[in-house]
C-alpha cells in the first residue's frame, strides 16, 4: 500500500509506527499527512528518522556539497530523497502532529504519561 494514500477510514488507528520511510519518500508531507488522518485523536505514532545535519535537505544537495560524507552508497542506504535536520519537529509540526521526544531509559516523560494515563 502507497503511505501517500492509506486506504483507511479517518482515525482508525491507536499506534502508527513509520521507521525510517519518509528519508525514501517523495513527498514526506503526504505521508505526515496520511498518518495524521489514520490516526485516533488520542493515538500515538512514532515516525523515526535519523537526525544527522542542521536543517532537512535533499540528498542530491548535501552529495554535491560534501561528496566524501555523502557518497551515491551511503545515500543510496541512508536518505536517497532528503536527510532531516533538527528542524525535524516542525515538521512533524506543520503535518498537525505534535513532537515528543522519546528517551530509551525513561520513556515518553511526564507531558505522555498524565496525557495518556
Amino acid at each position: 500500500m502507497d503511505a501517500a494514500g492509506l486506504r483507511f477510514q479517518e482515525a482508525t488507528f491507536d499506534v502508527i509506527l513509520c521507521n525510517n520511510v519518509l528519508p525514501c519518500a517523495s513527498d514526506d508531507g503526504a505521508i505526515l499527512a496520511e498518518i495524521r488522518r489514520c490516526l485516533k485523536p488520542d493515538g500515538v505514532a512514532m515516525v523515526d528518522v535519523d537526525v544527522q545535519i542542521a536543517r532537512t535537505t535533499p540528498a542530491a544537495r548535501l552529495r554535491r556539497r560534501d561528496p566524501d560524507r555523502f557518497t551515491m552508497a551511503y545515500v543510496a542506504t541512508n536518505g536517497p530523497q532528503r536527510f532531516y535536520g533538527r528542524d525535524y519537529p516542525g515538521r512533524l509540526r506543520e503535518a498537525g502532529l505534535t513532537p515528543l521526544r522519546f528517551d530509551p531509559l525513561r520513556g515518553l516523560g511526564a507531558p505522555f504519561r498524565c496525557a495518556h494515563g
